[in-house]
């Protein structure tokens, strides 16, 4: 429920493209594209699109790389060799309250 499209991308031109054709109210970005620093690709992203739900994957653990891409503007991040229960269950949540109009929660 919630989610009218999901869509992937490879690099960061990628990344762009998707966001400006497809207008999402959520994007999951991992951030180790080839081609642009996570940190960087997430702040700009949230410089352009301030209101999207921005969830960063990542593949190393610890709170100093989740509160490093926090400050760079995810919302949320989780570490894809570890939190995928975490990950799938934040996204349903989040699809569902967008699809019911509710306010999302910052940083949970």
């Amino acid at each position: 429920p919630g989610v009218a499209e999901v869509a992937q991308a490879a690099s960061a031109g990628e990344v762009w493209e998707i966001l400006f054709r497809v207008q999402p109210q959520m994007a999951l970005v991992d951030v180790h594209l080839d081609d642009q620093g996570g940190g960087v690709l997430l702040q700009q992203i949230k410089k352009e699109f301030p209101g999207l739900a921005l969830m960063a994957l990542t593949r190393y653990a610890g709170a100093q790389f989740a509160a490093t891409y926090r400050d760079c503007g995810a919302d949320q991040c989780f570490d894809k060799t570890t939190e995928l229960d975490a990950l799938i269950r934040a996204v349903t949540r989040l699809a569902k309250s967008i699809s019911n109009n509710e306010p999302r929660e910052e940083n949970p």
